[in-house]
């Protein structure tokens, strides 16, 4: 029976992957023209202040015009939701919990609930007045 982990190959397929999403992400940092570029990272984990000045900072080394927002989803698997706070002039962070611990937004049977659309819909309206306040 096949390895199907890819671990037979050395990963190589997903190595490749990582590569082509990385040139792809280096490509788009330094396009020239873009006023604004957000970055949205989701976490498990509650982020604080230094992950932010670390994420900013590497983002920082590759953009080379324009500004930067960055959008953090604290998305731990229970707990209270919190409204959007800025972290700093470039930093929103959002707490919200998944409306139950398997939840998988791209699985049709869990988005399209009327929780799982309470859910994406606030992230897309935090995410909509994030942006807003970055073009100001």
């Amino acid at each position: 029976m096949p390895d199907r982990t890819g671990e037979e190959d050395g990963l190589a397929s997903l190595r490749l992957d990582l590569e082509i999403m990385a040139r792809r992400f280096e490509r788009a940092c330094a396009a020239p023209g873009m006023p604004l570029r957000v970055f949205f990272l989701v976490t498990e984990s509650m982020p604080d202040a230094a992950l932010a000045a670390q994420v900013l900072g590497a983002l920082r080394r590759r953009v080379r015009e324009g500004r930067i927002g960055l959008f953090l989803l604290h998305n731990p698997v229970e707990g209270e939701a919190a409204r959007p706070e800025r972290i700093g002039p470039e930093v929103v962070l959002l707490r919200a919990p998944r409306p139950r611990p398997d939840y998988e937004w791209h699985l049709p049977g869990h988005f399209d609930s009327p929780a799982g659309f309470a859910f994406e819909h606030r992230i897309a309206a935090a995410l909509r007045d994030a942006i807003t306040g970055w073009q100001a």
